[in-house]
């Protein structure tokens, strides 16, 4: 391929130098240029090192895609484009071929976008639609796990990831999308096929009447169970129903399938396939995802670290508990004083004891993060609290707390498996220490 080749879909280009230089790989590292390589100079690179043109040509570039004002040097091939990051994603798409074309691309954008795009996921594979899956909670492609959220995902690794689901033979792609321009801009040039957009999904009580943006009519589900085990309803679309059988637990994970519903059977998948692959829903990671060893209370993993999600997970939770809530919460340096206090008092509102530990201190004073949590959690009356820094033995305290009936919720990390100490950061895992906690306490049994 050639240079000319490679942008022949650009919109105006300044072109400066030839275009008749063969290429065989793109990047947006100037280190990485050299021979048959066409460096990208991305916005956030040049605010690091604005020079970096300089230095791919220098390295022997075969051309320098920059926006205009970058620092040049005064020979080579260089192409001055008014979107550096839509050029990429134009470049890269040529470069492997524009795999999409290949596949069904799917796309899920609004609330709650990638737990609803991980089921849609599941379940277009359960009914034989090999697909990937593209989310802020990390990518799959096939039997190849990538923990990047697709946020931030550049333009050429898009098109990798693309490219190898193509060659495994995948016949579909789900993508949870963002608003954001930067993201949007990483997947310029894909036509999705499908897109299913998700005015409110926050509302799950509304479980008897949900509508989106697919097609006109509401989705209907009836006698809707939920415990701490599993979910149970029915669905109706006109003449379609399904039957619901899955182990997710919650009001909201149950509103979430509804949405993944009616995207499969606009995507033409039968609702006896979908009966049967909603026997075959596996937890999605970091959404109220249980952790069984057999033992006679729940033990519920989740990712929520914002107030108003907390709420809604102890809102779910409490709906399928007949005991106590217990919840494990800490206080990140990533959330503001008041942030913290606010997130306290989410979870004194809904449990009836809170364990507060620590989530990411970073540099900052672990005890004094967890006090600001503590605040908000006191402004609650007559709500029991336990103080425990060490966040392992927190959730150690909570499960030996816990009696038949109650649900643990382990809140903040949910997906996310490390901890972000002062000077290291360190592999830590929810489900892992309430497992072996488990373990130690007499119940290792089945975890399905």
């Amino acid at each position: 391929m050639l240079v000319s080749q490679l942008i022949h879909r650009f919109t105006h280009p300044r072109v400066r130098g030839t275009l008749n230089h063969t290429v065989v790989g793109l990047t947006n590292n100037s280190r990485d240029a050299g021979p048959g390589i066409v460096f990208v100079a991305l916005p956030e690179g040049q605010r690091t090192n604005p020079y970096q043109a300089i230095a791919a040509v220098e390295r022997g570039a075969a051309a320098v895609i920059c926006a205009p004002g970058v620092p040049l040097p005064e020979h080579g091939t260089c192409i001055t484009v008014s979107d550096p990051t839509q050029a990429m994603a134009l470049a890269a798409a040529e470069l492997y071929d524009h795999p999409s074309d290949h596949l069904e691309m799917i796309q899920v954008k609004g609330a709650r976008a990638a737990t609803i795009a991980h089921l849609l996921h599941q379940l277009l594979n359960a009914c034989g639609r090999s697909a990937g899956l593209l989310t802020s909670q990390g990518c799959q492609l096939g039997d190849r796990y990538l923990p990047t959220p697709v946020e931030r995902l550049e333009p050429l690794a898009v098109q990798e990831s693309l490219r190898h689901l193509v060659r495994a033979g995948h016949k579909a792609c789900v993508v949870e999308q963002f608003s954001q321009t930067e993201s949007v801009r990483n997947f310029y040039g894909i036509r999705f096929h499908a897109s299913l957009e998700i005015e409110d999904s926050s509302d799950s009580k509304g479980l008897a009447s949900l509508g989106h943006s697919l097609s006109a009519g509401p989705l209907r589900a009836t006698e809707l169970v939920l415990s701490q085990a599993a979910t149970h309803f029915n669905v109706s679309l006109g003449r379609h129903r399904v039957v619901v059988r899955c182990p997710l637990a919650g009001r909201a994970l149950a509103s979430d399938l509804l949405y993944a519903l009616r995207a499969s059977i606009h995507l033409g998948l039968q609702p006896n396939a979908l009966t049967r692959a909603c026997g075959r829903l596996k937890p999605i990671p970091g959404s109220l995802a249980p952790v069984r060893s057999g033992q006679p209370f729940a033990v519920l993993v989740d990712g929520a670290n914002q107030a108003e999600s907390l709420a809604t997970s102890i809102r779910d939770t409490a709906e399928i508990t007949p005991g106590r809530i217990l919840v494990v919460l800490g206080g990140s340096a990533d959330h503001t004083v008041a942030e913290r206090e606010t997130l306290g008092r989410a979870a004194a509102h809904g449990a009836d004891e809170v364990i507060v530990t620590n989530h990411n201190p970073r540099e900052l004073d672990a005890a004094s993060l967890a006090r600001d949590v503590l605040q908000g959690v006191h402004s609650v009356p007559r709500t029991i609290s336990h103080v425990e820094l060490d966040r392992y033995r927190a959730i150690r305290r909570a499960l030996r707390l816990a009696s038949p009936g109650d649900t643990v919720l382990i809140s903040g990390k949910g997906h996310r498996c490390i901890q972000q100490l002062e000077r290291c950061v360190i592999p830590f895992n929810d489900a892992i220490v309430a497992r072996e906690t488990l373990a130690e306490i007499g119940y290792s049994g089945s975890e399905l």
